[in-house]
């Protein structure tokens, strides 16, 4: 069983590297402060990496110490998912809803720096709360990620009824 999960962290340790030498340029060169569909597509470009860090930091703890107790893993495990769930997937398809209506910026124009940065900021308090089991993190972390990524699908919702996706043609 080692020399699987030694095998599997090899070709995991090979497909961060390629994905890093590829995406991340390109992510850390977008405009963090300027609101657009791209500063989700970076974002979650850089969750890949952090989600992968920890479950590779798991599976190497595992490989090293196969009798290691399990049930006390669970929180990183968790923080890892939610890394991977909101940090990735949702980042992803909020750039790509966003990108499809980009023709009505002009609804709720404020409403794109709110969504990120308490979506983002919120998973990473939460995050870090579930990873070193802090309920006041978990408390503030929750609702403030949680609002964000309301607002961004009532955003979404908004700009894409109103869209005639010029913006997907482009």
């Amino acid at each position: 069983v080692q020399a699987i999960g030694g095998i599997y962290l090899l070709v995991e340790l090979i497909a961060i590297v390629l994905f890093a030498v590829r995406v991340l340029p390109k992510a850390v060169r977008v405009d963090w402060i300027g609101a657009s569909p791209a500063r989700h597509l970076a974002t979650s470009a850089v969750f890949v990496i952090v989600a992968m860090a920890i479950y590779m930091y798991l599976v190497v703890s595992f490989l090293r110490d196969p009798t290691a107790d399990f049930e006390a893993s669970i929180p990183i495990l968790v923080a890892s998912d939610h890394s991977t769930c909101v940090g990735v997937i949702t980042n992803l398809v909020f750039a790509l809803a966003l990108s499809l209506a980009a023709d009505r910026r002009s609804i709720w124009p404020w409403a794109d720096q709110v969504v990120y940065w308490l979506m983002n900021v919120g998973l990473v308090v939460f995050a870090i709360g579930l990873a070193a089991e802090v309920a006041e993190l978990k408390r503030i972390g929750a609702p403030v990620m949680g609002i964000g990524i309301l607002l961004g699908l009532a955003l979404i919702t908004m700009r894409l009824r109103a869209s005639d996706l010029r913006a997907a043609e482009a």
